[in-house]
């Protein structure tokens, strides 16, 4: 077989698939072309030089960093229904008009509810207060954000033990 090589890259096309004898003939079936690239001379003198660094998404996906509750002054692990709470995080600011958009609350029955009273909407904190009455149990918190071309996107959910208000 040939090969092609470039300042740029090297290409090697190479046979895949198990072949039953050394007499056995390529077939369609079984067989595969595939092709191996590698980098050339330019490619390899560069590679020596580059420098790895850790960049943003370029896609701002609402991310939380942390959930506190002020009323039991906990991260990440409970909320008090009824009370204050602060999510801390990047690209948080929502429309809160648009009811698809906001912060969520989901049960382990995959009900929602949307937070409603908000103190602060921004890009990288939310404060808030839990909704009243929550019953026990595990809730998951997400935050909703629209994107200009009307996708809506999802934080990663962080997963809190309610603490209802008197048990406080």
């Amino acid at each position: 077989m040939y090969s092609i090589k470039t300042p740029l890259f090297n290409i090697r096309p190479a046979v895949s698939g198990p072949f039953d004898s050394t007499t056995e003939h390529f077939k369609n079936s079984k067989h595969k072309v595939r092709l191996n690239f590698s980098g050339g001379t330019r490619i390899k003198k560069m590679e020596k030089g580059l420098k790895a660094s850790r960049t943003k998404s370029r896609l701002n996906v609402p991310a939380i960093n942390g959930v506190y509750d002020y009323s039991t002054k906990l991260y990440n692990q409970q909320l008090t229904s009824g009370n204050m709470g602060r999510i801390t995080g990047r690209y948080l600011k929502f429309d809160p008009e648009d009811l698809q958009q906001g912060i969520f609350l989901t049960n382990e029955q995959e009900e929602e509810i949307r937070i409603e009273q908000i103190a602060d909407n921004l890009p990288s904190r939310l404060t808030f207060i839990w909704p009243s009455q929550l019953p026990n149990g595990t809730f998951r918190v997400q935050v909703r954000v629209r994107k200009n071309d009307d996708t809506i996107l999802n934080s990663v959910s962080v997963p809190l033990q309610v603490l209802e208000d008197n048990d406080v």
